[in-house]
């Protein structure tokens, strides 16, 4: 799960999803925003990383990193491999 902004909404309700129904492989959530301030449903998702162990949050803030682009994503991506990612985001991430 890759989002940016409040696109981090409709991925939440997947995550949320994946979570209910007991998802055991890994579950990577990646989501940037400007800063730790600026992050939708931060508390949620700390709880979801503390109790759902195939849960893997990353989360990146571009006012310090910059915007999540493909030299951002490279070494991430890399890590993951091939597998199958849904992205919801300004036009500049998607």
């Amino acid at each position: 799960l890759l989002s940016a902004g409040s696109g981090i909404t409709p991925l939440m309700a997947i995550a949320e999803d994946l979570h209910a129904r007991g998802q055991a492989s890994r579950v990577t959530f990646v989501h940037s925003c400007r800063t730790r301030d600026d992050l939708i449903f931060a508390a949620r998702l700390e709880e979801l990383a503390r109790q759902w162990l195939a849960f893997d949050l990353r989360l990146h803030f571009s006012a310090a990193s910059g915007r999540l682009n493909g030299a951002s994503l490279a070494p991430l991506l890399q890590e993951l491999g091939y597998c199958p990612a849904l992205v919801c985001g300004p036009r500049g991430l998607v």
